[in-house]
């Protein structure tokens, strides 16, 4: 089957922004400056296309999103020109940046990582004019990655940074002027504060609220995905212009998987890729960790979390169970043994009342006792009856 064709129509020069945009297009479909039937259509400046076919509309300026073209257009493509504006169907093409993660690490992953490492609580990972550190400690270049992945908060003022630490789903406190330069809302998708002292304080602030670092590192992934991201922008602009799944229907699930911002190492990827295994080519299994959280880095980043080599316990299954319901209920595994342990307490005794009740039981008179004992009290009724008769009779 041929692959779709995208004609691009332009009335002048075309935008560095849209150079790069048709790059990344060209491998899900064919490009041409003229097309007698295209099947979408990316349309620049005031050049029109043709009725019912979906395309996409160049905007230089704010004002280009009020023109009729733009009524008809599927999607406004802009390098910053709708930043201020906020359409809902405007698409951001900005320049990839260097280092960014494609797969996020949210609060609550980093916290239980930390622990099954043995590494600080709730490290600060700051930069700073001399190179970053990490809890106080100078951070190699080369551990950055990991240590913005493992870290509870992130300081930071270089934008390239803020990025990488937001695309690793880290919380970020940063100035507020970095902010701006990223088009970060401030208490939503980053903290800031005015000065090195105040944006500390933040941080360890910040470290001990989980719920709102959580709130914070999501926003700021969001973020990165939607104005940073070239790749996710090309898959929604394929989708809203037809242009996937045309060719390799196949390659469909994973458009919409991405379109949904569905991490690379979810289970419902696997369970597609295992689907569709016998009608396409194998692919990698995408790891439930990346690299830069392999325990090498972690204990690099942190030596005194490494745990000392020595032999290890033997493998039973009492230990095996335990191991299994730390897995299974992580912190809740505590009140639940005490649970267990005061439901165990209870039995206990109950079982010794059961006992007392059977011991005060053997004593009790047999039934054939009782009936005797009921008889002769009915005999002496029957006595007492008769006397009392006799003595109204003699009256």
């Amino acid at each position: 089957m041929t692959r779709p064709v995208l004609a691009l129509h332009t009335d002048g020069q075309v935008p560095a922004g849209l150079h790069l945009l048709v790059r990344a297009m060209t491998p899900r479909c064919k490009v041409r400056s003229h097309a007698t039937s295209p099947v979408a259509a990316l349309v620049v400046g005031s050049s029109g296309a043709a009725e019912g076919v979906p395309f996409a509309l160049w905007c230089s300026r704010a004002d280009d999103a009020h023109s009729p073209l733009a009524d008809r257009a599927v999607a406004l493509l802009h390098d910053g020109a709708l930043d201020e504006l906020g359409h809902p169907a405007a698409l951001r093409v900005s320049p990839p940046t260097a280092g960014l993660s494609s797969t996020p690490v949210g609060t609550a992953v980093r916290a239980r990582l930390r622990r099954a490492r043995g590494m600080s609580a709730e490290p600060v990972l700051t930069e700073s004019t001399t190179g970053w550190s990490w809890a106080g400690h100078p951070v190699p270049a080369s551990l950055v990655p990991t240590a913005m992945a493992c870290a509870a908060v992130v300081v930071a003022t270089e934008p390239s940074s803020v990025l990488r630490a937001l695309s690793w789903g880290a919380p970020v406190v940063t100035s507020a002027e970095t902010a701006a330069a990223l088009g970060a809302t401030p208490g939503v998708e980053v903290q800031v504060a005015p000065d090195e002292v105040a944006r500390h304080l933040a941080a360890r602030l910040l470290a001990g609220d989980e719920r709102a670092a959580a709130r914070l590192g999501r926003s700021g992934r969001r973020l990165v995905e939607r104005r940073y991201d070239l790749d996710r922008t090309v898959t929604r602009l394929a989708l809203l212009l037809r242009l996937d799944g045309q060719d390799q229907p196949l390659r469909l699930p994973g458009t919409l998987l991405d379109s949904l911002s569905t991490p690379a190492d979810a289970a419902i990827r696997r369970r597609v890729a295992l689907t569709l295994a016998p009608f396409s080519p194998p692919r990698p299994e995408a790891t439930v960790l990346p690299d830069a959280l392999s325990p090498d880095h972690t204990a690099a980043l942190e030596p005194s979390a490494a745990a000392p080599a020595g032999p290890k316990p033997p493998v039973t299954a009492k230990r095996v169970a335990r191991a299994v319901l730390r897995r299974a209920v992580g912190a809740g595994a505590a009140p639940l043994v005490e649970e267990l342990r005061a439901n165990r307490a209870d039995l206990a005794r109950l079982q010794a009342e059961v006992v007392e009740l059977r011991a005060a039981a053997a004593g009790l008179s047999s039934p054939d006792a009782l009936a005797a004992d009921l008889e002769l009290l009915r005999a002496e009724v029957a006595g007492l009856a008769a006397a009392l008769l006799k003595k109204q009779q003699e009256r």
